[in-house]
């Protein structure tokens, strides 16, 4: 069971925004009661709920909790980066990005405890894909190299942990600049050269797909909205990584690249994009998303 409060420096500050969260809200918190051998306490945030996701947090006497209320929906990003400032604030070392959908393994803070102690700085889960058809294992990527974070994020924030050194460069950031908190984070420790990615064999975490994600894996007809202002929505992506790139004041050469590639020819754009890792974990969905690159104009 997921020990109380005894000492913020060994603790988990868990980042929990919740929004209309009570079809799955229970199943997440048990399984936050259910966390083995580490020490955790709730930062949550309820972003203008309309439902009964408040009555449901009072059942749950063993969780240790702090609960803010937005007057008026902040959306994810700016959720968790509230939250995030306050954790710091209350002197928490450790911090994990949690989703109000989702189901967390047993093991999940202790594995990433075990490593973020040996010199790194985000811990990246092994996930496994839930919807309402199957449950598939999905072994997260390999990729750790900053130029191949400039497009996209190829990893979840649920369960993402992270350490305060990592955690006060997020707190910096202007969440109106930023698409997702979970995009920019990985961005950070790959300029950190700090991140450890699961080798577990095994989920840690089960991701949950369903007609309510704000963001995250979704179906085909999302995706083909998306194409209907494809350069809207790769525009907003390169303006990001220009924004952090700026902001934390990156070496040159990732800057040039991204300049470069919004201006040369289509042959520069298809080197690039070739030598580009997987994006997405779906086949088609990396196809789409990496056509749209190359043919994109700023």
């Amino acid at each position: 069971m997921l020990n109380k409060l005894h000492d913020r420096e060994k603790c988990v500050a868990i980042l929990l925004p919740i929004f209309n969260g009570e079809k799955y809200l229970d199943d997440l918190l048990v399984s936050l009661e259910n966390q083995i051998d580490v020490c955790g306490h709730l930062f949550i945030l309820d972003d203008s709920s309309t439902d009964d996701s408040l009555e449901i947090l009072n059942k749950y006497e063993n969780l240790c909790f702090d609960l803010l209320i937005n007057p008026t929906n902040l959306g994810s990003t700016c959720s968790f980066l509230k939250l995030v400032t306050l954790g710091l604030d209350k002197g928490f070392k450790y911090f994990a990005f949690c989703d109000q959908d989702d189901v967390w393994h047993e093991n999940l803070l202790k594995n990433a405890l075990h490593k973020l102690r040996a010199n790194t700085h985000l811990y990246i889960p092994t996930y496994a894909i839930l919807d309402m058809k199957r449950k598939v294992t999905y072994q997260v990527s390999k990729v750790t190299a900053l130029e191949d974070f400039i497009f996209e994020n190829p990893y979840h924030g649920c369960g993402m942990v992270f350490t305060e050194s990592l955690a006060r460069r997020i707190a910096t950031l202007d969440c109106r600049h930023i698409i997702q908190h979970d995009f920019a984070t990985v961005f950070m420790a790959a300029a950190m050269r700090a991140f450890t990615i699961s080798d577990s064999t095994y989920p840690e975490i089960s991701y949950r797909i369903h007609e309510k994600n704000e963001r995250g894996l979704r179906d085909l007809g999302y995706l083909s909205k998306s194409l209907i202002d494809f350069r809207t929505w790769i525009r907003i992506r390169i303006q990001q990584a220009r924004y952090l790139n700026n902001h934390l004041r990156l070496e040159q050469k990732n800057f040039n690249l991204i300049e470069r590639f919004v201006t040369s020819s289509f042959r520069f754009r298809l080197r690039v994009v070739s030598s580009l890792p997987k994006l997405r974990a779906v086949k088609w969905e990396d196809l789409v998303l990496k056509t749209l690159l190359l043919i994109y104009k700023d």
